[in-house]
């Protein structure tokens, strides 16, 4: 009897008991969220941020387009299709229509945007020689004429490793984007036409 008198003597309830109670149990009170207000004129001032942005991201995206280079369908002459340069290529070449006998190729130097001939244009040819190496008895450069027109004789190339017989080609000419392409020969004959067809621009 006498400890467990002692025991409620400990006890306290007391007003500090009673407050510590009442803080414990406000740890776990919701605090309400905290309301915003937007001043006059926000949304407005929102709104017309979020139509500037689209407009400039539009309006980018419409630069970017108006430097992609137009598809084949949208000349009026298809533009010769680029092909590899190779390794062996060497800028300098001599001014002469001939490297040989036995294989021909002449065609016409246009302009995609209209068809229209290009004279003056720079044709640079290399292609290996009978052994299946390239050397500089097997360069040249021509020129074409008013029409547009071009000759080049060779003796014709062999095959080269995998690949068919092809004489590679470089042309420029002012106005026009430079090209480098390939024309391959069909086995068997001794001549062929091979017009050049070149993009405008630098």
């Amino acid at each position: 009897m006498r400890q467990h008198l002692e025991d409620v003597s400990k006890m306290s309830f007391g007003p500090s008991a009673v407050l510590g109670d009442r803080i414990e149990s406000s740890k776990y009170r919701r605090i309400p969220p905290v309301q915003f207000s937007r001043p006059p004129g926000a949304e407005t001032k929102i709104l017309f941020l979020r139509r500037l942005l689209v407009s400039f991201f539009m309006l980018c995206g419409m630069l970017l387009l108006s430097d992609l280079p137009l598809r084949a369908a949208d000349y009026r002459c298809p533009p010769t299709e680029p092909d590899i340069k190779g390794p062996f290529y060497k800028p300098d070449a001599p001014l002469r229509s001939s490297v040989g006998k036995g294989y021909v190729l002449t065609g016409t130097v246009k302009s995609a945007a209209d068809c229209a001939t290009i004279p003056k244009a720079a044709i640079e040819f290399w292609l290996a020689n009978p052994d299946g190496d390239y050397d500089d008895q097997h360069r040249a450069t021509v020129i074409s004429d008013r029409s547009g027109k071009y000759r080049f004789e060779t003796e014709p190339p062999p095959n080269y490793g995998f690949r068919p017989p092809h004489i590679h080609l470089r042309i420029t000419a002012q106005g026009f984007k430079t090209l480098v392409t390939q024309h391959y020969l069909d086995n068997g004959t001794a001549q062929a036409r091979f017009d050049i067809v070149l993009i405008p621009g630098n």
